[in-house]
């Protein structure tokens, strides 16, 4: 029979030994998840950076003599106009350089094109490689 002491010494030393394993699968995993982040990140501005420049391009090429095409919601509902109303064909004026049709058309069209263009160059220029 043996004693009660080599046996606790022995407990002891496989729940270390379990302990180490544990630690060494559990960094693993933390490195996979970090670098998981770091993809999806990297992705999340990539799609960002896609949609905005759509958007502009979409905007700069539409057709703003057509008054009758329109995505807003309000109008679709009956109402009148909206706070909205003009934003695109602002922001298709002030793409063209024809500020003074873009401010009739909505005052915030220039602003929204600055505004679009800046986060369009915080997305460029702050993108960092993904290492492994």
């Amino acid at each position: 029979m043996q004693s009660p002491g080599k046996f606790l010494k022995k407990a002891n030393i496989s729940e270390i030994k379990g302990t180490l394993a544990y630690t060494k699968t559990s960094s693993q995993l933390n490195k996979t998840a970090f670098l998981s982040g770091k993809v999806f990140r990297h992705l999340k501005i990539r799609l960002e950076l896609f949609f905005w420049i759509s958007a502009l391009l979409v905007l700069f090429f539409m057709n703003a003599e057509d008054k009758s095409a329109s995505l807003c919601i309000f109008r679709f509902l009956g109402f009148g106009s909206c706070p909205g109303c003009g934003i695109g064909h602002a922001i298709h004026y002030a793409l063209h350089f024809e500020f003074s049709a873009s401010l009739s058309e909505h005052i915030f069209g220039i602003p929204a094109v600055l505004i679009i263009a800046n986060r369009i160059k915080q997305l460029i220029f702050t993108q960092k490689t993904i290492t492994v």
